[in-house]
């Protein structure tokens, strides 16, 4: 059976997730990724389903001499028509804002998320290794004050896409284990594994890994056996070189990286560890 390493990295392209990018390296200067990526608000938004015209009321209303009762039974048809096409309308309207047309932006429901990507305005993908220091200091650093200005009011929303970018080893089952102890305990759990991973990154290897996680779920779940069964038996690796996959088309070359939507329509992408100002500017926040 080959190895942790071997069966995710397959997925990749040569160079694909070598190492963490450099703070600078996805400065958005000059807007040029934005204005290539970025595209025209979709239009047929903010058509009028119900408006049928006026030359259909007309001539209906000649049709119709003397029985008003007749009348009312098309009317009222034809208004109850309008009404649901109206609300489909509208359905559609709010989930346009999720992202698509992307390689990425498939089953995104699979991952955690921080915010509603069908609500909000807009919505960060980000691709992430646990191991890697500049993805722990975004996390410590702007993506805190991302979440406090942008997540909470419903304005942004998040989805952690998390792969094992880096060849630290300990990564591979570390990512397994999140996975698993997401579909058992749901998103803050996860969250509370990975914000462990990240304080303790230093410290982590590929030997004690599993112990380390072992001791700390037993004070958060009573899944702790399941978690660490799957992460031994590698249970997720379909999810994550589907994900290492899709970010490959993308053109990922480093991890943290970020692809921005607004609306549903991606605009532009960004890597390494950036401010708060470099992520307000690229999605007009």
């Amino acid at each position: 059976m080959p190895g942790r390493r071997e069966v995710l990295l397959s997925a990749m392209a040569v160079g694909c997730l070598a190492g963490c990018l450099d703070d600078d390296a996805g400065d958005v200067d000059g807007g040029e990724q934005f204005d290539e990526g970025s595209s025209d608000d979709a239009s047929g938004a903010d058509d009028d389903p119900g408006a049928t015209g006026s030359d259909g009321a007309d001539d209906h209303e000649e049709e119709s001499s003397d029985d008003s009762g007749d009348d009312e039974g098309p009317e009222g048809d034809e208004t109850d028509g309008d009404d649901e096409a109206t609300d489909d309308d509208e359905t559609d309207e709010v989930a346009d804002n999720a992202p698509r047309d992307h390689p990425l932006a498939g089953d995104l429901g699979a991952y955690p998320t921080r915010g509603d990507p069908e609500t909000a305005t807009a919505t960060i993908l980000e691709v992430s290794d646990v191991s890697c220091p500049l993805c722990r200091e975004f996390h410590e650093g702007a993506y805190e004050e991302l979440s406090a200005e942008y997540i909470d009011d419903g304005d942004l929303a998040h989805v952690y896409l998390a792969v094992p970018g880096l060849d630290t080893g300990w990564n591979v089952p570390a990512t397994h284990a999140l996975y698993e102890l997401l579909e058992r305990e749901g998103e803050s759990a996860f969250w509370s594994l990975a914000e462990f991973y990240y304080r303790e990154q230093e410290g982590l290897g590929e030997d004690d890994v599993l112990e380390r996680t072992e001791e700390y779920l037993s004070r958060i779940t009573e899944e702790v056996e399941a978690v660490i069964d799957a992460a031994e038996t590698e249970e997720h690796s379909g999810m994550i070189e589907g994900t290492i996959a899709a970010a490959t088309e993308a053109g990922i070359e480093g991890v943290p990286t970020f692809y921005l939507f607004r609306e549903g329509e991606y605009l532009t992408t960004i890597e390494g560890n950036q401010s708060v100002e470099v992520f307000e500017n690229a999605l007009s926040l």
